[in-house]
């Protein structure tokens, strides 16, 4: 191709250049597609993590892990051989994280987390977590079922005051 100064341009460029503008027009629809997949994902196994059931882990190796249920952070902690500085869960009733020590946890018949069909609910009051028993046929964990036990050594146990679990 000759320009109107009788210059004659590659007919490679021009292809190059039509293949430039073509990238550059779907770098924004690109960017969108990339942001519309939420990032908080779960560490084992990639789903999506609901905030109301979340379990973080703080270690030295990994930094802060996220998981989608109580199930999948065990099975990572088994796996991974990590060693926990911090396990935290959040309070079903309240949306709060707090500590797993601190936490006290019930099993019913009340699916908690439907894609590892999880029954294990977290609870940050005696009161709340006997409620939850009462109203769904469950049962407050004691201290050999309570979940991240062997990790994090003890958990407050349902007849301990609060106050003094500290």
């Amino acid at each position: 191709m000759e320009s109107s100064i009788g210059l004659s341009i590659p007919r490679s460029w021009w292809y190059t250049a039509l293949l430039g503008l073509f990238a550059a027009a779907l770098l924004p629809w690109i960017a969108h597609q990339i942001r519309r997949f939420p990032q908080n994902r779960c560490a084992l196994d990639g789903a999506e993590v609901d905030p109301a059931v979340a379990v973080h882990i703080v270690s030295r190796q990994d930094g802060l892990s996220q998981f989608c249920s109580i199930t999948c952070a065990e099975r990572w902690l088994r796996a991974s051989r990590v060693l926990p500085l911090e396990i935290r869960v959040v309070d079903e009733s309240t949306g709060i994280e707090l500590n797993t020590a601190d936490a006290f946890y019930v099993r019913s018949q009340i699916v908690a987390h439907a894609p590892t069909r999880e029954r294990r609910h977290v609870f940050g009051s005696l009161e709340e977590a006997q409620r939850h028993a009462d109203d769904h046929f469950g049962r407050i964990l004691p201290q050999d079922e309570r979940p991240f036990a062997e990790w994090t050594g003890r958990s407050r146990q349902p007849d301990e005051n609060p106050s003094s679990a500290h």
